[in-house]
């Protein structure tokens, strides 16, 4: 007699830690940019600044032989406009936050390069339900006896949405 084997369980991977162990040796090796530094850009220097402005590399000072002093490097920013003049004047509060970042000093200077920065992808437009009014009156009538209006409100408005058919831009 054979027994069917048990199958075995799937393996969930979070796609961001995968793409985040495949991608910072690369980023490393050809760009000498760590990926942590720009998943947490908009921490480390703000949102209004991080919004006009990304980290583009880091250029690290040769060294001649292992037994050289360490030298900190120099972090290459992408801004747009009036960003560039923002962080020029607080460059130096945005490398102490650099370095506390890391954890020591690893930047000494900020090299900024004024260019286009990549916008974040537009939220899709906000929509409503498109309902007949048959299928409202159904649903006042389903939700009629509820006595807290804000309460019978939310109600009507889920089932709206989750009986439309079609929906339309606000």
């Amino acid at each position: 007699m054979t027994y069917a084997k048990k199958p075995k369980p799937a393996n969930f991977t979070d796609v961001g830690q995968l793409t985040a162990s495949l991608l910072a040796p690369m980023l490393k090796k050809r760009v000498g940019i760590n990926i942590e530094l720009i998943s947490h850009w908009t921490e480390i220097v703000g949102r209004d600044i991080a919004d006009q402005c990304q980290p583009v590399k880091i250029i690290w000072p040769k060294r001649i032989s292992e037994f050289d002093d360490f030298k900190p490097a120099c972090l290459v920013i992408a801004c747009d406009g009036f960003a560039a003049l923002k962080l020029s004047h607080q460059s130096a509060e945005f490398i102490s936050r650099i370095n506390a970042f890391f954890g020591y000093k690893a930047i000494d200077r900020i090299k900024i390069k004024q260019q286009p920065v990549s916008q974040p992808v537009q939220s899709l437009p906000s929509l409503k339900p498109v309902i007949s009014k048959e299928l409202n009156r159904k649903i006042g009538e389903m939700t009629k006896d509820i006595n807290d209006s804000a309460l019978r409100r939310s109600l009507q408005e889920l089932a709206e949405c989750v009986m439309a058919k079609t929906w339309e831009p606000i």
